[in-house]
């Protein structure tokens, strides 16, 4: 990834979304055993990893959040 917008667009089916750029290690893949060539324009669909993050802090971050915000308002 080289580059990420610092504005949101937004995308009919997913809502807003933040373009990015990418360099390619490659300029091809192999799709069931042939050859496909990449090009620029091209869309893409990718995850972004951005950290890790154990099973329980997952489950249990909306609760966190709620305590959170509860223990401000006081």
């Amino acid at each position: 990834m080289i580059d990420v917008s610092t504005d949101a667009i937004e995308h009919e089916q997913l809502g807003l979304v933040f373009p990015i750029k990418v360099k390619l290690d490659n300029h091809s893949l192999n799709i069931d055993g042939r050859t496909v060539l990449l090009s620029a324009g091209m869309s893409v669909s990718a995850e972004i990893k951005t950290g890790q993050r154990y099973i329980i802090e997952f489950l249990l971050s909306p609760i966190m959040q709620h305590v959170d915000e509860g223990a401000r308002e006081r």
